[in-house]
């Protein structure tokens, strides 16, 4: 079976995306549905790129686990309050 033509392809991932509603940040999901769809066999077995493919997910889901943002698992140690009546500075703010 002929590998799917990038023209192919971006007109199966446009009508999937309009059949999903047009949802947004879940375009390489898409694209990667839309190229499984167009590479299976008539009897519903990918062709010899499945490991490309599967190695194309993992590099989306990766990308993706990449840029949601990070919480921080440390905070900084709390500072100590001044003690009660010892002034912070050294010097009288007026002369």
């Amino acid at each position: 079976m002929p590998t799917p033509t990038h023209e192919e392809i971006t007109r199966r991932a446009e009508t999937l995306w309009l059949d999903k509603g047009k949802p947004s940040g879940c375009d390489d999901e898409i694209w990667l549905q839309a190229e499984r769809e167009l590479s299976a066999k008539p009897d519903g077995t990918l062709g010899e790129s499945h490991s490309d493919h599967a190695q194309a997910e993992l590099a989306a889901s990766q990308r993706k686990e990449a840029l949601a943002p990070k919480r921080p698992t440390k905070s900084a140690p709390k500072s100590q309050p001044a003690e009660t009546g010892k002034p912070l500075w050294s010097q009288p703010h007026s002369r």
